[in-house]
């Protein structure tokens, strides 16, 4: 039995669901990449549960420090705005009334790319768990109880298997951290591992 084809909202065949197109292997994603514009605008209005692992926004933890208060925004936001929302000023450009204006000193500076546009295979750089591994390291006992706590309680709903499939990808960015994911969701190791050898990052 065939497969099924993945399409866009458009009903085109998508041909590489998981690399976005770049300029050579490590460059910048290119604006015409209309297939990552498309899962990036359904991402905050679906439920995937394998997303859930990756969610951002509600997931955040810590405290935003502004450090320039007085920095001017003219852009406009919705109904929730409870400020004014500047009012009846002009938020455009060009404009005819003392409005805010482009500067060329904050003109991005030119630079040369080279490489072939392509969705390039990102699996090609098989190291995914040092920087993890390094990070969570760097973390106190206690943040890594919470960091461990949080992540244990938003996958709860989550079905087993892919439980066990996450928690793999954090042990081997570090052992410490997957075994806490994993004695929090109550899965054995050997779900976990599915009987790889397992290399870490450490």
């Amino acid at each position: 039995m065939d497969k099924k084809q993945l399409t866009t909202a458009a009903g085109r065949p998508v041909g590489d669901n998981q690399n976005a197109l770049t300029v050579g292997p490590r460059g910048p994603i290119v604006f015409e990449d209309f297939l990552l514009f498309e899962k990036m605008a359904h991402f905050n209005r679906e439920r995937v549960p394998e997303r859930v692992v990756h969610a951002k926004g509600s997931g955040a933890y810590g405290s935003f420090v502004c450090t320039n208060p007085e920095m001017p925004m003219y852009h406009r936001d919705g109904a929730m705005r409870f400020d004014g929302n500047f009012g009846s000023a002009p938020n455009y450009e060009p404009n005819s009334f003392q409005g805010p204006v482009e500067h060329a000193r904050y003109r991005e500076r030119p630079r040369t790319i080279t490489g072939a546009v392509d969705r390039h295979d990102h699996r090609a750089d098989s190291d995914y768990y040092t920087q993890p591994g390094n990070l969570f390291r760097l973390m106190t006992p206690d943040a890594r109880a919470r960091l461990i706590g949080n992540i244990v309680a938003s996958m709860q709903s989550v079905p087993r298997h892919i439980q066990a499939r996450q928690t793999g990808h954090f042990y081997r960015a570090d052992p410490e951290y997957g075994c806490g994911v994993a004695e929090g969701l109550r899965l054995r190791m050997e779900e976990v591992l599915h009987g790889e050898p397992v290399t870490t990052a450490r």
